[in-house]
């Protein structure tokens, strides 16, 4: 028996969509609508991790696999979206979030992850860096309403370790 306030990490299933697209619309200028959340669950490739506590969805990331490039064999996984409800952020969900989806990554054989981040999302960005992600380059009006973009990347070993600390 799980605890009060305990956190749960784990796969999301189909009726946590409607609590996905309210801590999306909670947390994005520009969310994604619950339609396109619902064709990205069902897309090959997509994954979805949730955070519960005490049966209600909390946090979610999404992530997806795709090859490094032209030329390439190896995947990599790249964050679309990570998101915590505003009652339960500052209280590490979306670091436990992510780390879960990083190692899945490397379990599934991605040499690394990679994500966008607005420029303006200071909390976002310290949390990637703290990850081990670096910033690669700026992605100029990657957002809907003209904001940049920094564009991130966490090289991993098969077990999901930051290549980056290792040195």
């Amino acid at each position: 028996m799980r605890r009060r306030n305990e956190v749960l990490i784990r796969d999301a299933k189909p009726e946590d969509l409607t609590e996905i697209a309210v801590i999306e619309r909670l947390s994005f200028k520009d969310p994604y609508d619950y339609s396109l959340l619902a064709w990205l669950y069902t897309a090959p490739g997509y994954f979805f991790i949730v955070a519960e506590v005490d049966g209600r969805v909390v946090g979610y990331v999404i992530y997806r696999l795709e090859r490094c490039g032209v030329l390439s064999r190896g995947f990599q996984g790249h964050i679309v979206s990570i998101a915590v409800h505003p009652k339960w952020r500052r209280r590490r969900i979306g670091e436990m979030l992510m780390r879960e989806a990083i190692k899945r990554c490397a379990q599934l054989g991605c040499k690394r992850v990679v994500l966008e981040v607005r420029v303006s999302n200071v909390p976002a960005i310290k949390l990637y860096e703290k990850l081990g992600f670096r910033r690669e380059k700026l992605i100029k009006r990657y957002y809907s309403d003209g904001e940049d973009a920094w564009f991130y990347v966490l090289d991993l070993d098969e077990r999901g370790n930051n290549l980056s600390r290792q040195a």
